[in-house]
């Protein structure tokens, strides 16, 4: 599910019949440096949460404070509403975040947000009282996130388009912005982006249970299944990619020959080479090709900054 876009043109208030609610409250004992501020450190924690989950760059969401009576915004209190960016690389520091989430500009006058994008709202109080949000301004936004925030509790109460989103996945968000902060708020400034554990305790949970079944082994290895399967099927596709197509017999006599060649340039048994080109039907074949030799491949991206 992606949480956050931002597209040209009006987008009409969404029907509040198919508006849903979840709350959710997570025990929150220290909140390191940010105590005095803490919805900065679930800004910058949505703003890691959006790059992550739509695997992007660009961050961009809005924001606001909600008085303690829980009244929300009419059109004509729109000024008060801010929109937050931020890049968002791995290579990004948490310093770096907390300093370009400081500047802040006024939502326009005429709404470019489609129906997915994201409200934040901060509820200036201890509780979140959602009964007014039915007005024209958060009809714009498939996804508000409202919470609140004490000493020890952080509250969510997120709303959203059912027509968008799931519950589940809604409730993924839910623990996933939870992590985050508790991340943020117990590493230093200095600390790159790539450095957090990106996969949550619920994440981490859904995994193992869904790795739970043990498989029966096979004794043997992946380019012998393959060459068995070109024998038995040879003219059944095998590959299909953008730049082409191969066969299984394809696959296999191609793979054989790269293999030859790495094996007449040195490669062994127990070398790790290194694969770096675009995408394409090739790819599947250096794998193969360096496996027949004995050895094991790292696939890069060639698009990927040499940081990475």
């Amino acid at each position: 599910m992606h949480i956050s876009t931002r597209v040209n043109g009006y987008c009409e208030p969404l029907p509040e019949e198919n508006i849903l609610i979840q709350n959710y409250e997570f025990p929150f004992q220290n909140w390191g440096r940010y105590n005095d501020n803490k919805g900065l450190a679930v800004e910058m924690a949505l703003a890691v949460l959006c790059s992550y989950r739509n695997g992007s760059d660009i961050v961009e969401f809005s924001t606001v404070t909600i008085s303690p009576d829980g009244k929300l915004l009419t059109g004509k209190d729109r000024s008060k509403v801010q929109m937050l960016s931020a890049f968002v690389t791995p290579t990004t520091t948490i310093g770096d975040i907390e300093d370009r989430l400081h500047d802040r500009q006024p939502l326009p006058k005429q709404p470019v947000y489609s129906s997915k994008a994201i409200l934040l709202l901060h509820h200036n109080s201890q509780s979140i009282k959602t009964d007014e949000e039915a007005s024209e301004l958060c009809g714009l936004f498939g996804l508000r996130i409202h919470y609140s925030v004490s000493q020890d509790v952080l509250r969510l109460s997120l709303s959203f388009d059912a027509n968008i989103s799931g519950a589940a996945s809604v409730y993924r968000i839910a623990t996933q912005l939870r992590h985050f902060v508790d991340q943020i708020t117990h590493k230093s400034l200095p600390t790159v982006l790539c450095r957090l554990d990106l996969i949550s305790p619920d994440d981490l949970h859904d995994i193992w249970n869904q790795n739970t079944t043990i498989h029966q082994r096979f004794d043997a290895c992946v380019h012998d299944l393959i060459k068995e399967t070109a024998q038995l099927h040879p003219e059944t596709q095998a590959i299909c990619a953008w730049d082409g197509t191969l066969t299984y017999k394809e696959l296999d006599h191609s793979s054989t020959k790269l293999a030859k060649y790495l094996v007449s340039l040195g490669v062994t048994v127990g070398m790790v080479i290194p694969l770096c080109f675009e995408k394409s039907m090739w790819v599947p074949v250096a794998i193969l090709g360096v496996m027949k030799a004995g050895a094991a491949s790292v696939v890069f991206d060639a698009t990927l900054p040499e940081e990475r």
